[in-house]
């Protein structure tokens, strides 16, 4: 959809403000962070899955989209020294990420996209903003920490009972990923492509399945194992969010 440029004033009036910061986004504020979270989530799932000559073919255009993004909202607030914050943090994070990927070095790439996630999901929070992707983060979150857990060979010093409070934290946070497809309409997903997610989902609901049954028998091996293929079959998942053909299109123009 062509973007049709609004003046500052009238986005400002769009905005409505609240309390100090704090706004009630208008629906076209969802839709471009979709449009992001669209060029984001390659990026970030290829170098997740160590797939780096694709993670740097994805820059360009997660840079425009950010570009585009932070062109139209980093200076509506300019009394806000938070708001402003954000913007800054976040491109500087994203900077690095894009040196990181192109020096092949997957661990620090992914901790500055990590970061990346994680301010515009404060970003959201700061301004009561809801939108249904936080829920799928909300479970990566869960996904990860258990998974990082269960692999660790040090497990043996936690106390169960503590890491079963974590897998039932997990549990919780699968209920965040119930949507319509109403949900994602300013996402720009076909109801086709709405179609294979829920078939993703399935599969991550059964591996969730499998590894709550793990967590049953105690075995620290079989926990870890069925926790690295529900991270795998999340992460399958989550790539139903983001566009992975438009990368293409264009890095064959530079």
């Amino acid at each position: 959809m062509k973007f049709i440029k609004i003046p500052l004033i009238t986005l400002v009036l769009l905005l409505t403000a609240i309390t100090g910061c704090k706004v009630t986004p208008a629906e076209f504020v969802l839709k471009d962070m979709a449009a992001f979270d669209r060029a984001f989530i390659p990026v970030y799932f290829f170098v997740e899955t160590n797939q780096m000559g694709l993670a740097q073919k994805s820059i360009f255009h997660l840079n425009h989209a950010w570009q585009k993004y932070r062109g139209k909202y980093a200076n509506i607030f300019p009394e806000c020294e938070e708001y402003r914050e954000a913007f800054r943090m976040t491109d500087a994070w994203l900077s690095e990420a894009y040196r990181s990927i192109d020096a092949g070095n997957e661990v620090a790439a992914y901790v500055y996209l990590d970061n990346v996630r994680y301010q515009m999901v404060e970003w959201r929070s700061l301004h009561d903003l809801d939108y249904v992707l936080d829920g799928v983060w909300d479970f990566e979150t869960s996904v990860y920490l258990v998974e990082e857990v269960a692999t660790d060979p040090m497990l043996c010093l936690l106390d169960y009972c503590e890491f079963e409070a974590l897998v039932e934290e997990l549990n919780l946070s699968w209920k965040n990923l119930d949507m319509t497809y109403e949900d994602l309409d300013y996402f720009g997903i076909t109801y086709t492509d709405y179609l294979t997610n829920l078939n993703r989902k399935d599969n991550l609901k059964n591996s969730l399945i499998e590894f709550n049954r793990a967590v049953t028998t105690a075995d620290g091996h079989y926990v870890a194992e069925k926790a690295v293929l529900m991270k795998a079959a999340y992460l399958d998942y989550l790539a139903g969010f983001g566009n992975f053909l438009i990368y293409k299109t264009h890095y064959a123009t530079l």
